[in-house]
Formats: C-alpha cells, structure tokens, sequence
C-alpha cells in the first residue's frame, strides 16, 4: 500500500472485510487480533466469507446502482435483513463475542460470484441491464471456535435470525394443495426462549410469536370469515415450526453446534447447572430436548376483500 498509493489509508470507515475461504479454513486468529486492537479500526464493519474466489476478486466486480463494490455488499446485507430476513449482518464485534462466550458458536455470512471476474471488472458490466457477473449472498458459515465447521442455507440463515429475535420481515409460503401455495408477509416477530435442566436434561423452550397479512392464496378462500383467518394461522404455524425444528435439528445432530445462543440463555436462567457443563455445553446442547411452538395472527389481505375463489378446504 506505501508503494504504490500517495494517501493514508483510514481504516475507520471500513464497511465490509471480505476474507477468502481458505484464509477462514486456515484460522482467523491473527486476522481477529489484529481488527482488535488497532485503535484507528472501529468493531461495526461486517466480516464475509468469500466462497468461490478470492477475497480481492469481489470487491472488483462492478454493479450498475452502487459503484463502490463494498459499500455494495454492505447495503445488500441490510436489504436482505429488511426485506426476506436471510443471511445476518455478523461484525467483528459479534463475532468476538461468540467466541468469548461458553455458550454460543461464531458464524459468518458467506458470499459467492455468479459469472466471470474478468467480465465483471469491467464498465460493460455497470452499463448491462442484466450484468456478466453479480455478488449473491450464499449461506450462513458456521464455526466451533475459529475452525470452520461448514455452511447452512438461507433458508436455514433466516431461522437463525428469528431464534435471535431478530427478524424483522419475510414472507412464509406453504402448500393449501397439490399444486397450490399461499403466502403470508410477516411484519412483526417475537422470539422468547426459556432454557433450564430437569431430571439432568437441557430443555429449551421457544416461543415464537409472528404479525402478518396474506399476500398470496392460490386455493378458494373466503378472506372476509373470521373461520379463514383461524385456519390459514393455523397452517402457516405449523409449517414455520417445522422449517425451525429442521434448522435445529441440522445443528443438533450434523455439527453439533449451538450457533443460536441457547447456551447463553441457559447461563442467565439456569446458572447452577449451566456452570457444571459450560466447558463442554455444545455436547449438551446436542442433546437437548427443544420445544418450539409458533403463533400467527394475520391481520389483512391486501387490498382484496371479495377473491374470485371462496371456501377454504
């Protein structure tokens, strides 16, 4: 950078560190110490895993609204947060947090490149209503300290989000019949976890509670009965409690990793107990018995109050 470069560099007003997998697979410690104790360096920017190329390769593909590549990525992390609840913002600072706690596990967001990075570092590709090449968010990255242990997807990404009370919108679409769906928009959501031993078992139980509209119903519904409400909440219930049960359950059983938290929530409710097993908590967070129950009001339709198809089945 001396060489070549005729200004300071500030590192304060960083937004995004992009590092390549085989950087993360080898271990970030040196990286994390380094952001840590640099006074010039803030602990709020986002730290990315790059999938399939390398770290420097992103930040040169071009894009047509926002020209600066890292301030591109940092926006998009935000607008998936606002607006589907997919991969999490993770900063330096949450990510350090998790690795001093006992009882949670690091994850990282990870992106990939779609398309060549020779056409992708190029004006063609900022002037191509449909470009060469395109950063996407790819997957949540997990770890058991600074290892990396694998990913999980974005579907699985968006429930970790709402175990950490912290979705703030998405749409749930599920099946009324063989070929139809329906989709609810979820404006509103509230996690609640109780954690504690009983008859020397962890128990976790969590209640989620979601606020809505429907946006979608493909199958006859009569949206002006109350009995309509009742039964699509009901069915869009069920369907996100089995997407968060198979999130855990991948956890649980695949890596055994407790990236939610839940250890945390046993520390503060249950210390007694938490304090003989915090050495060794994702083992019993593998074992766990994990409650989920989800409740839904909808509260609109849209602005459709007389559908053409009527009497739900």
């Amino acid at each position: 950078m001396n060489i070549a470069f005729t200004r300071k560099l500030i590192f304060s007003h960083m937004r995004v560190v992009i590092l390549s997998k085989e950087v993360v697979q080898e271990g970030l410690l040196e990286f994390i110490d380094f952001f840590e104790a640099d006074r010039e360096i803030r602990n709020d920017f986002n730290l990315i895993i790059a999938d399939n190329v390398l770290a420097g390769d992103v930040l040169k593909v071009t894009y047509p609204i926002q020209r600066v590549s890292s301030l591109k990525i940092h926006n998009q992390l935000e607008t998936m947060i606002e607006e589907w609840g997919g991969t999490p913002q993770i900063r330096l600072k949450d990510f350090v947090r998790a690795l001093a706690s006992p009882g949670r596990e690091p994850v990282l967001s990870i992106i990939h490149v779609d398309g060549p990075i020779k056409k992708g570092n190029s004006i063609e590709n900022m002037e191509k209503v449909d470009p060469h090449t395109m950063v996407t968010l790819d997957s949540l990255g997990i770890f058991k300290g600074l290892e990396y242990q694998g990913k999980l997807n974005l579907n699985h990404a968006r429930n970790y989000l709402l175990l950490q009370d912290n979705l703030k919108r998405t749409s749930i679409t599920v099946p009324c019949s063989e070929e139809k769906v329906m989709t609810a928009r979820i404006i509103n959501s509230k996690t609640r976890v109780k954690a504690y031993y009983k008859d020397d078992t962890p128990h976790i139980d969590i209640s989620v509670d979601l606020e809505g509209r429907i946006e979608l119903i493909q199958c006859p519904a009569d949206v002006q009965k109350i009995n309509t409400y009742l039964k699509l909440e009901k069915k869009f219930g069920e369907a996100f409690e089995k997407e968060i049960e198979n999130t855990i359950s991948v956890l649980q059983d695949e890596y055994q990793l407790d990236i939610f938290g839940f250890g945390e929530h046993m520390e503060r409710q249950d210390y007694q107990n938490f304090k003989k097993v915090k050495d060794n908590w994702d083992k019993e967070f593998a074992r766990a018995e994990i409650n989920v129950g989800v409740t839904l009001k909808l509260r609109r339709a849209g602005l459709i109050t007389n559908p053409v198809f009527k009497d739900i089945k």
